[in-house]
C-alpha cells in the first residue's frame, strides 16, 4: 500500500498524523547558543574564582602574620617599646637591617616551607605619636606568577598604646591589591597610625 492510497483511507486528519511523526530535538542553531551560553557564563566564573582561591590563600598569610602577634605583645609588655628585629618576634633568622632599619628574609626561612605566593617577609619598625611605638610585620608576593605579577604586600601594622598593643590589617592604599584580600586589609595606608 502506498502512501497515496494509505492518506486517502485515513483521510486529511491521518495525513496530519503522518507528518506530524518526525524525530524532534535540538537543531544545531540551538546547541550553538547553548554552548555560547555557557562559554561567557565561564569566562566570567572563572576569574572570581581563581580571586577567590587567591584571597584564601592571602587570609591563611594573615593566619601566619598573626602567629607573631603574641611575641610582638610580649616584647612590648617587657620593654615598652616595639621589637627590632626577627629574634624579637621570635624568630631564630638573623638579618641585619638596611638604611630603614627594616629587617627582610625569605618567607621559607621563616616559616619553613616553600611557597608558589609568597616570597619574603618584612619587619619594619616604625615611629609614631604611640608611646610605644609603631612596627609593620609585612608579606610580599614579589614576582608571583599567581597574581598576575600584582605584588601583595600584606601588612599588618603594630601599635603601642595604653599599655597595650593594637594590630590592623591593611594594603597601603593599593587598588590593584584588593580583590585579592580579606575584606578587613582593603583600607588604610601602612604609615598612618593615628586614625585608628
Amino acid at each position: 500500500m502506498n502512501v497515496q492510497s494509505r492518506s486517502h483511507r485515513l483521510g486529511r486528519k491521518g495525513l496530519r498524523c503522518l507528518k506530524g511523526d518526525r524525530a524532534s530535538g535540538f537543531t544545531l542553531v540551538e546547541l550553538m547558543i547553548v554552548v555560547a551560553i555557557i562559554g561567557i557564563l565561564a569566562a566570567l566564573a572563572v576569574p572570581a574564582y581563581q580571586n577567590y582561591v587567591i584571597r584564601a590563600r592571602v587570609a591563611e598569610g594573615l593566619g601566619l602574620l598573626s602567629g607573631a602577634k603574641p611575641a610582638i605583645v610580649t616584647h612590648y609588655a617587657s620593654t615598652g617599646s616595639m621589637p627590632l628585629n626577627f629574634a624579637d618576634l621570635g624568630w631564630s633568622v638573623d638579618k641585619e637591617p638596611n638604611d630603614s632599619s627594616w629587617v627582610t628574609a625569605d618567607f621559607v626561612e621563616i616559616f619553613g616551607f616553600t611557597s608558589d605566593l609568597w616570597k619574603q617577609v618584612q619587619w619594619q619598625p616604625k615611629t609614631c605619636s604611640a608611646a610605644g611605638g609603631c612596627g609593620i610585620l609585612v608579606l610580599r608576593t614579589t614576582g608571583s606568577t599567581v597574581t598576575g605579577g600584582i605584588d601583595i604586600g600584606l601588612h599588618l601594622q603594630a601599635k603601642g598604646e595604653d599599655g597595650g598593643v593594637r594590630f590592623r590589617c591593611v594594603v597601603n592604599d593599593e587598588p590593584a591589591r584588593r580583590p585579592f584580600v580579606p575584606a578587613v586589609c582593603r583600607n588604610g595606608d601602612a604609615d598612618d597610625f593615628a586614625t585608628w
